[in-house]
């Protein structure tokens, strides 16, 4: 997944979890369990970003880790892919921002 993609992809889903938060502030029950739904895709668009920078998918379990997740997501917001081809494939190429979401 190319930087760009991550970037709008991660602004997508920050945006989705404060309208949850808004929306069901009083019922935390439901905010949690929306916040559990939508981990997956976090961790889905992390991995791919990590095999964009030639890396395992499996460092995207530092983001469980407090305060050094917050360093991680700017290195992965941040930081350009590998050039060509790595471990993982071609350089990804800017796809659709619906396609990015859904991991196509």
């Amino acid at each position: 997944m190319s930087k760009k993609s991550y970037q709008v992809a991660f602004v997508v889903l920050f945006v989705a979890s404060i309208v949850v938060g808004m929306l069901f502030k009083r019922m935390g029950g439901v905010q949690s369990l929306v916040s559990l739904l939508m981990m997956p895709f976090g961790f889905g668009l992390a991995a791919r970003r990590w095999h964009d920078l030639g890396k395992s998918g499996w460092w995207s379990l530092v983001f469980l880790l407090p305060l050094i997740n917050l360093l991680v997501m700017v290195y992965l917001l941040l930081a350009d892919g590998t050039k060509g081809k790595n471990a993982y494939g071609v350089a990804p190429k800017n796809k659709e921002i619906l396609d990015t979401l859904l991991n196509k």
